[in-house]
């Protein structure tokens, strides 16, 4: 992708134009599904973290720092963060589901 393609989207971000990511899909929408599936190797999941990433994208563009990091490397720091969160909570909740289950089984013998 062109510099100057990147510096316009960054502009567009900073002025809050939603054709940023229109444009960001459009020219990262694949490479970062592809991010999002090889840590959740899930399709469905891997569609919603990219729409959380665009999200998170969109609401913490003002953070962005050209001078710290590529356009890119942002956008895949983000993508990849949001897909650990997601096996994380999704995780977290099968372990709690886990547990529920046990402690009823526990329940169901003392009752009978």
């Amino acid at each position: 992708m062109s510099t100057l393609l990147e510096k316009h989207i960054v502009e567009l971000l900073r002025e809050s134009n939603d054709k940023a990511i229109s444009l960001l899909y459009e020219h990262y929408g694949d490479t970062l599904y592809g991010v999002a599936f090889k840590v959740v190797r899930n399709e469905e999941l891997a569609q919603d973290v990219v729409q959380e990433s665009f999200i998170k994208i969109w609401n913490k563009s003002h953070t962005y720092d050209a001078s710290k990091a590529k356009l890119f490397t942002w956008l895949f720091r983000i993508t990849r963060n949001t897909a650990i969160d997601k096996l994380r909570s999704i995780g977290n909740k099968s372990d709690r589901e886990i547990q529920m289950d046990v402690s009823d089984v526990y329940n169901l013998g003392v009752e009978g």
